[in-house]
Parts: structure tokens; sequence; C-alpha cells
């Protein structure tokens, strides 16, 4: 079963999908009818018109009606009256897969009356199935909601080599020629004798040179069939026998040679064309599938990482972490890999440099370069791109999902589920850019203008702004050109028009300040007689006191009222972010510890004082007015510049940044290489200290901050047990196990050769030859400088005389593991562990709920949400 979607709620009685949109209709037990978007995952409409359960419900075929049933003989649309009657015990089904009354969907074979499948859920019972009329998908109604799933897979397997496509259809080989756009048969697959479901090919992979296939299933736990097809042959089926073996995966990494991956000793079995094993070599990390990435070299997945591995020097190429990777796409030079994952498409480089990450919220299906580094992806319901600087954008909408081949100029080759190829043209819309061209209006082109000042380039933006400045420039071209035509007409008309414009201007100044003035009560009196002040009235004069001085108020002021004080700046900032650096330099320390214990589970702050205390500090300026006056605090923001709003507060501008990690980094290594431990170890550790008070801009630098931490955790693991090694001077055998273990941390090479050597050499005088054997083997993997490849070959010389070891170490060289942080004893594959929330060190499980040693901040096994250092990663 492929679970596509998945509600919950209560029982559901009743489905239908809708015939062209990805629709269903659920009816529930408690009356409620929902319309579920099952691509997206969305909850489109509920409907609450009935009063008991719903018994059943379906959509029109062409209309956009549907109608439902109920106990309570109402329906929709009011029209119909209907009543689906449920007999006791029994259940709703006429379809292949049935819902038995033992909890279970069980699957048919309706030819042959045998059954295929069974699938489970032991705490609820089916009620009711459900069929698409048109695509492969199925939903059934259980007892705590539904889900909406397929028997089989629709992807067809294919691998595209130049001008030429091959790919499985309807259990035949086909191959498709991207040129003349011809499809051809080649020959017949085998058909699997199991009669489970999902056997069809999972992966294909063709060797040009010999013109050789591997086809994958999952038949038998995986298996794999080698079809060496001649040149001459393309059409025929009188081919020869083609040959099997068990593999979960297997890929072509040289002429005539393929890998095969041997998932339960994790390793590799390079066979040639005969099907016979050449040698074996083990991967480097735990491997549930490999892909092709060069010749001689391999792309190791596993469930949280990819690995680059050389299968000639046995060498570790690039690291990635990554989700769960799905599919590789590799550009036509090799240079460029996108990794495909669930929702996120990863672009790196060759060696696994990270490049950019793209983040989708459905499901990534494929994806194809085409010649201009340019990588092209479908999801669901969409074709896309994406650029190696981290833009991207819609080509199109899909209305059924496709699997990108190829993609040659503007042309884009496809096979959808069917097996069918098809081919897309991107059109260029030039019209609507000369139509923006011939529009004045800037507007239009302001996004356009934004893009390219954000990338870098103001320069580019001068073509978009000619014709706002022809425009304003107009009026002094016409003057110059009357004066030189000697146009006096013309002349006294512009001249003319001037003064219009100049006199409505000055009237209406004039008006104001004459208008101000009286409200003032600034107006000088006029010569007004006054003999005329008293009429007829014959009033007589009075004896006043002399008359005093009163200052003029205006007849509109009023009580002064201070402005209210707006939010403080430090509340500003803890208001605005969940980043703890933000916090403490707000001086927020308490809100600052509760984000660090919820996102990396961190219990001892001793080591972050002095930290939050250069925040704060940091962050703010004081200044001194006066003797008498308090001293003003002033907030410093992050990225401020003189073009920025006086009204929008930044973030505040804090004293760690990535780049003082990275010296402190080069730093741990130069320490590292002098033999200063103890110094190294004080760096590696002041950086896993300032990692989560440090905060970056993009995303891929906070990919960069999570790989550092694993880089620090290692050399503090590693520094730590060497320096533990050399206080134990009466314990030889424990020096040579701490020796041993200091090899399996992730060093840079340079350290990893002189670990090696060290542990070689401990071992070779502890009479442990089997093992100074395995170390002097490992170092010449290295290619060490010629005294440490010399040592090495002498010690491998004189260890295979005798090939055992002198006592009885805790170390088992052919078992993958880990180290303990805390007990520093190995914890083998498939043994129990606890790990660091922050630092994910690994632990035995007796150390949950200690302070970890490694990072001596979080505590061991404890729940926590992740890093959070980047605005981006709210938004």
């Amino acid at each position: 079963m492929l679970t596509k979607f998945e509600t919950k709620s209560n029982r559901v009685k009743g489905l239908s999908f809708h015939t062209k949109r990805p629709w269903i209709l659920a009816s529930l037990h408690s009356g409620v009818i929902q319309l579920w978007d099952y691509r997206m995952g969305t909850l489109i409409d509920r409907f609450d018109e009935h009063d008991g359960p719903v018994r059943g419900v379906h959509f029109h075929m062409s209309q956009p009606l549907f109608v439902s049933g109920g106990l309570d003989f109402f329906s929709l649309p009011p029209q119909f009256y209907l009543c689906f009657v449920n007999l006791v015990g029994k259940d709703q089904s006429n379809l292949y897969p049935n819902c038995p009354e033992d909890k279970s969907i069980r699957v048919w074979d309706a030819t042959k009356r045998t059954g295929l499948q069974t699938f489970r859920r032991e705490h609820d019972r089916f009620w009711i199935l459900a069929a698409h009329p048109e695509i492969n998908l199925l939903a059934a109604g259980h007892d705590s909601g539904m889900i909406v799933f397929k028997l089989e897979r629709e992807r067809p397997a294919f691998a595209v080599s130049g001008d030429s496509l091959f790919y499985a259809k309807d259990r035949f080989l086909r191959y498709y020629d991207f040129s003349t756009q011809k499809e051809t048969q080649i020959v017949p697959i085998r058909r699997a004798g199991s009669t489970t479901l999902n056997q069809c090919p999972r992966t294909l992979s063709y060797s040009p040179t010999e013109n050789a296939v591997l086809i994958c299933s999952d038949v038998d736990g995986g298996t794999y069939e080698l079809y060496q097809i001649p040149k001459d042959s393309i059409g025929r089926s009188d081919l020869q026998e083609a040959k099997r073996g068990p593999g979960s995966s297997a890929i072509f990494v040289a002429r005539n040679r393929f890998a095969v991956l041997d998932k339960s000793n994790n390793q590799v079995l390079i066979k040639n064309l005969k099907n016979e094993v050449v040698r074996k070599s083990g991967l480097p990390v735990p491997t549930d599938a490999i892909f092709y990435a060069g010749t001689g070299n391999l792309l190791c997945r596993s469930d949280d990482r990819v690995v680059v591995f050389d299968l000639q020097q046995r060498l570790v190429l690039g690291d990635l972490q990554t989700p769960f990777v799905k599919y590789v796409v590799w550009s036509s030079d090799m240079e460029s890999v996108a990794l495909l994952s669930k929702h996120s498409i990863i672009i790196t480089s060759k060696k696994l440099v990270h490049q950019c990450t793209f983040h989708e919220t459905i499901r990534v299906k494929s994806g194809a370069w085409d010649e201009n580094g340019v990588f092209i992806y479908t999801t669901l319901n969409h074709i896309k791109y994406c650029l190696p600087n981290g833009d991207s954008g819609i080509i199109r909408t899909l209305d059924v999902p496709i699997y990108l081949t190829k993609v040659s100029g503007n042309k884009i080759f496809c096979l959808d589920r069917d097996g069918k190829n098809k081919t897309l043209v991107i059109d260029k819309r030039y019209d609507p850019c000369y139509d923006h061209d011939r529009n004045p209006q800037l507007c239009r082109w302001r996004p356009v203008i934004a893009y390219l000042h954000r990338r870098g380039s103001p320069a580019s933006c001068s073509p978009f702004l000619v014709q706002k400045m022809r425009n304003r420039r107009s009026a002094l071209l016409i003057l110059i050109r009357l004066k030189y035509k000697n146009d006096v007409m013309g002349q006294f008309h512009n001249a003319l028009e001037w003064l219009c414009v100049l006199c409505v201007c000055v009237v209406k100044i004039l008006i104001w300040s004459f208008w101000n003035g009286v409200q003032n009560g600034d107006v000088t009196d006029g010569e007004v007689a006054e003999d005329n002040e008293e009429g007829g009235w014959d009033l007589e004069d009075l004896e006043l006191p002399p008359e005093v001085e009163t200052p003029r108020v205006n007849a509109r002021s009023s009580v002064f009222v201070a402005p209210t004080p707006g939010m403080p700046v430090s509340q500003i900032w803890t208001q605005r972010s969940s980043l703890a650096a933000d916090h403490a330099a707000a001086g927020n320390f308490d809100t600052a510890m509760r984000l660090l214990s919820r996102q990396l589970g961190i219990r001892n702050f001793t080591p972050l004082k002095s930290m939050f205390l250069d925040l704060h500090t940091g962050s703010h300026s004081y200044l001194r007015a006066f003797s008498s006056a308090p001293v003003v605090s002033l907030a410093v923001e992050r990225g401020w510049s003189e073009s920025a709003s006086p009204n929008v507060r930044g973030p505040p501008a804090l004293v760690f940044n990535f780049s003082q990690l990275d010296e402190k980094l080069k730093a741990g290594y130069k320490a590292t290489t002098d033999g200063k431990f103890t110094e190294a170890l004080r760096l590696f550790l002041n950086i896993l200290h300032t990692i989560p008070l440090i905060v970056v801009e993009s995303r891929r630098e906070v990919d960069e901050v999570k790989e550092l931490i694993i880089i620090a955790k290692e050399y503090v693991l590693g520094l730590q047990m060497e320096l533990k090694r050399r206080e134990l001077k009466d314990n030889p055998v424990r020096q040579q196990e701490l020796a041993a273990y200091f090899t399996h941390c992730n060093l840079q090479m340079p350290h990893l050769r002189l670990a090696l050597r060290n542990a070689m050499t401990i071992c070779f005088k502890a009479k442990n030859l089997a093992t100074a054997a395995n170390f002097a083997r490992r170092l010449l993997e290295t290619n060490p400088n010629e005294n440490h490849s010399k040592a090495a070959r002498q010690v491998l010389q004189a260890s295979e005389r005798n090939m055992t070891d002198a006592s009885q170490l805790n170390y088992d060289f052919r078992n993958p593991f880990v180290t303990c942080g805390a007990t520093y004893v190995p914890i083998y594959r498939g043994q129990k562990d606890v790990s660091c929330p922050y630092c994910t060190t690994r632990f035995v499980p007796t150390q949950e709920g200690q302070l970890c040693t490694i990072c001596d901040l979080a505590v061991i096994g404890a729940d926590a949400s992740g890093l959070l250092c980047s605005p981006s990663q709210i938004r």
C-alpha cells in the first residue's frame, strides 16, 4: 500500500472521488460531510446539514453537484431523498479490494480467485471502499478517518544517455530516440514469480559502451537483471537470457563493471558483465541505496546523509547531511548534482559542496538539467525551475504528474504514468515584454528593477528609466528648439503658460499666509476714524490705571500634552524574534534561556553567561549629554543604513558572527596539527558554546552552521579521548582502545593520518599485530607522505608473519560503530543509544538524563525542536 493522503476524524461511512479535480468527499458518522483536496492535503469545505450519520455520498459525473444520504432522510440537493440501509454485520463494498470484519483490506485476483495481499490496521475497522473512475487511486474509510492509497507504483523506471532513453513499460524494455522521437520495443522483462503487488522495476541503469542495461526491482527482497543488447538487435526478441542476482541496488560504475549493494553486510559487490564478483568493498556509512557518481565513484545514501565514495581508493570524496534522498539527477558535465527528497531539492557540486536548497509544500516527482545549468523539476501539479544562485519560479501548471527525462533547448521531454513519451515546448512570450516597453508607466517594471538591484546589477536598470527621464526633459527641449528656430510666438505662448502657473501658485501662498496671520491675531489695524466710534451714544471717558502689557495668546492654543512614550526597543526586539541571540541582546535573559532549552535541550547556562553579557553590552551604545543628566542608552541595530526608515526598528547588532567561528575553526585545526590538544579542545568547545547565540541570514548558512556543529563535536570527542589516553600510563589495553576509537572520528585527512600512525605505533609495541596491521592498511589508503608510508609497510610486513593480538581489546574494526561520548566505549550497529539534542553525540542508554560531556550544555535524550539561528527558518 502506497499511502498518498490520510485524515483523522470520526468514522467514515461514505466516500466519492471527483471525476476531474483532485477532490474526495467523505461522509462521517457524526453527520458531517467533508470535501478534501487529496493532492494538497487540505480541507476545502464541510457541510453540516445532516442530523445523523451520513451513510453514502456521491459526486455527479458532469455537473457541480453531489448527493448524500443518511438515516435522517435529508439529502443534498434538497430535491433528492435517499436512504442507504445498513445491514447489521455487513459493510458496503463492491470493489476488489474489499474490507472484511477483521480490520484489514484484502486484495484479490478476480480471475484466479486468490488473495494477493492484505493490509491491516490494528485499531480500526474498515467501512467503505471507493475507487477513482479514471486514475489508479483507492480510498478506504475506517473508524478514525480515511486513507487514500495506491496498490502499485506508477513511476516508470528509465535511464537517459545522450539522445537515447531506455525505460520499462508493459513488461518490456523500450528505447526512445529524442532526435527522431521514435519508440522501439527491445526485449521482454521477466515476469516476477511472486504474487505480491508492487513488483514492477524500480530503477534502471545503462552502459552506453557495452550497450547493457541493469533493471532493479523489489522482487524477493531486491533483485537485478542484466541485459546485454547487441547493436543490431533493437526490436528483436531472440536475445540471450538475462543474468540475475540478489541486490537492492545495482548501477554501472565503469565500462564493463557494475556495483551491487549488499545491505546485510553494508558492502558493494563489483561484478563484471559475466555476473561474476570481481571484488568487494565496504561502505563508509550505513547505506540503503547507491547511485552513480562518475566513473569509479558511488553516491551512498543513508537516512540523513549522502556520501560520495571512491571505489578504487576507498576514500570519502564528499559528505553532506540531507533529508532522505529519493532520486539523484546529474548535470551533463557531471559538475553539479540535484538531490531530490520528498519535499526539497538540494543543489550541490560533484564533491557535495552545498550550493542551495529549495523547499516545496507538495511532493517533488522528477527533474532534469538543461544546457545552461538551469534545473527544471516537477511536483504533483507544477513544472518549476531553479538556479544555483537560489532563484526559482513556475513554468506552468500540470493536470497530471509527469516525469522529466531530458531538457533540450525549449523542449521538455517527459514520461507520464502510462509510460507514454511526451514533448512540451517552453514558449518564450516576448509579446508581453514588448507591450511593457511601449507602455511608459514605470510601475510595471518595478519587479524587474527590484530583482536586478537585489542581484547586484543596478546598472542594468537604466534602460527602464530612460522613458521617465525623457518626459521630464521634454519641456526644456521644446524651449531650446523654439529659441533655435527664432519662433517668437511659440516662446510667447510658453512664457504665458508659465506666468499663469506662477500666478496661481503665488496667490495660493499669499492667501494661506494671510489666513495664518488672522488666526494668530497678528493683523495690523488699519486707519479707522476714532470720532465715529461712539456714534450718537455720547459715552464718557473712564479713568483707568496705566495700561499693562499682556502677551498675545493664540486663540486656538491649548494645554500642552506630553507625547506618549513609545515601546522600548528591547521589547520590540523580543516581540519580533524567536532567536535566542536577539533576546539575549535585548537583555531578556530569561526568555533567551527558555528558547535555548526548548530548541536545543540546554540546561547548563554557566558557559553562556559571559556571552549573554557580551551580546547585551554590544547591542547598546551609551551617551552622556550633561554631567548632571543620566546616561542615554541607544540601541545598535543590525544592518542599519542611512536610507532605512526611522520608524522601523531593525534587529539588534550581535558581537558574534559566523566568520569568527570560521577563524576559530582554522585555529583549532592548526593547534591539532601542532599537538596542542588542550588549546585545540578549548577552541572547539568555544565554537560549540557560541553557535547557539549566532544569527545567519540564508538557509545555506544554516546548513553550514549545522555542519560546523558536527565538525566541532567530532574533534571535541577525539581530543578528549586522546587527552584521557595520555593520563592512563599504567593501563596499556585502555590506551590502545582509546587510540583506536580516535581513528574513527570524522577528522580532516592530515589529522586522520596522524591518529592512524599513533594507533598503529601503540598497538605494534603492545604486540597486537592484527590490529596494528589494520591501522597500517588504513594509513596507506590515505596517501601518506614517504616516511609514514614506509613505516606502515614495515608494520604491515612484520604483522603478516603472525596476525595475532597479545591482548583482547574492546574494538572490532569490521563492525561499524560510534563511540559513546561519556564512557568512551563503542556502540555497535543495532545497539540502543541516546543522543544529545544539540551536538548529536551518541551515548549508551545509561547516560540518559545526564549533562552532555561533549558540548557541556544540553541534557542527553531531552526533547528539543532543533537549532533556530536564522529568520529564514521562521518564514
